[in-house]
């Protein structure tokens, strides 16, 4: 959350074409801390946001507004991606139980087949292939 911050900091402090240097001057801030700030290396107090707010010549309120707004968004964009994560687990679920459905299906047919082996290796003997004598009886 905190480089969410810092970016938009850096957002608004390029539109409105100040260098760190400058801003950091205006706010009485350390051109470092800016940057560390803008590279989400730090993160601001409420005094400091005041200061860079007043360092870009915005109102705090204004400025805080268009923070807390970008960061509204990217939390309805998380959980957008949540919900789609959801939906996509639900049906890979779905998907799964269908495999299980019809392996355990053809288990059973393999199960039968076998049994079915068995009794025509019990009935004649041994194992009758296709093509045999059983086909012609």
């Amino acid at each position: 959350m905190k480089n969410q911050i810092g970016t938009k900091i850096s957002m608004i402090r390029k539109h409105k074409k100040i260098s760190q240097s400058e801003l950091a001057q205006n706010a009485n801030l350390s051109q470092s801390f800016i940057s560390h700030l803008e590279l989400g290396k730090r993160s601001p107090t409420l005094s400091t946001l005041n200061k860079i707010a007043e360092g870009l010549n915005m109102p705090l309120k204004k400025f805080l507004l268009y923070i807390a707004n970008n960061l509204n968004s990217k939390i309805q964009e998380g959980t957008e991606n949540i919900t789609m994560g959801k939906e996509k687990t639900n049906k890979l679920k779905l998907e799964l139980q269908n495999i299980k459905q019809k392996t355990k299906k053809h288990k059973d047919m393999i199960t039968r087949s076998n049994q079915l082996d068995k009794e025509i290796i019990k009935k004649y003997g041994k194992k009758q292939h296709k093509g045999s004598d059983l086909e012609n009886e």
